[in-house]
């Protein structure tokens, strides 16, 4: 029998529809040109990603059947966003496109909800319809929406409680639920902080200088006798710090080695001057 091949077998299930295909692409005629070639070979797009270009495309989009993941607000950070605009996601929905709202970052992600907020400003979208585009839409897209992406009966504990409005910046959430396990409460952790910074000032140790942390599977309290601290024990230093320097009780510290994040000395062993 001939070798199997996993690529083919990837490119067999996208025609016989047994694969849903995300597609990256910012421009309009990006998105035209993948969408011909879909329906020229008998399988449909299922969701395009970031798709800045789309409300240029949004009836063409809807008639294929193909959703559209997208920024909120990011444009001209490249040649390919030149035209993006804030109101893409808005006049993709107006147009009956399936849309969503995306990160593609790890801090943004914390906030979403805030960015679904800004098709309201940016499109005039109802709250419904904002909502849905970081709740059911996204589900619906990646094809879990029997689980995930509203609240219904039968469909995966998986809820937020706000303190105040969820698509508004000053909606706090209380309360977190994964499969109906409370992962995060507001008052137990305003408690965990407490006990963790009862824990700090009882370990007896003061970090002069911009170290903000001692880390490791050992912590060494440097102290006026123990002027060198083992390998192993590493700084963690404040983002603007402009050399791999610091002191502890007034003692100069040196890096025996570094390790750099971005370009920055974020941990370093050091021993104690």
């Amino acid at each position: 029998p001939p070798r199997r091949d996993l690529k083919l077998e990837t490119l067999a299930e996208i025609l016989e529809g047994q694969r849903l295909v995300h597609a990256h692409a910012y421009r309009g005629d990006e998105i035209l040109q993948l969408m011909r070639l879909a329906e020229e070979f008998g399988f449909r797009v299922s969701t395009f990603q970031h798709v800045l270009e789309g409300y240029k495309v949004a009836d063409e989009l809807a008639a294929h059947g193909a959703g559209a993941s997208t920024f909120s607000d990011w444009w001209a950070y490249k040649v390919e966003a030149y035209d993006a605009i804030p109101h893409n996601a808005a006049l993709m929905t107006e147009r009956g496109v399936l849309v969503s709202i995306n990160s593609d970052s790890g801090e943004e992600m914390r906030h979403l909800n805030q960015e679904a907020a800004k098709a309201m400003r940016w499109g005039g979208l109802s709250e419904a319809e904002a909502l849905k585009l970081v709740t059911l839409n996204p589900a619906i897209q990646l094809g879990i929406a029997d689980r995930v992406g509203s609240v219904e009966v039968g469909k995966d504990a998986d809820l937020v409680i706000f303190d105040g409005h969820p698509l508004s910046v000053y909606g706090v959430v209380d309360k977190t639920f994964v499969d109906g396990t409370v992962y995060f409460d507001r008052e137990h952790d305003r408690e965990r902080q407490r006990q963790l910074e009862a824990e700090k000032q009882a370990l007896g140790w003061h970090l002069d200088g911009r170290v903000t942390a001692v880390l490791g599977t050992h912590t060494h309290v440097p102290t006026a006798d123990a002027c060198v601290l083992p390998k192993g024990t590493a700084f963690m230093c404040d983002v603007g710090m402009t050399g791999p320097y610091a002191s502890v009780l007034g003692r100069e510290v040196r890096p025996v080695v570094e390790r750099f994040i971005d370009g920055m000395p974020r941990r370093f062993d050091v021993e104690i001057g």
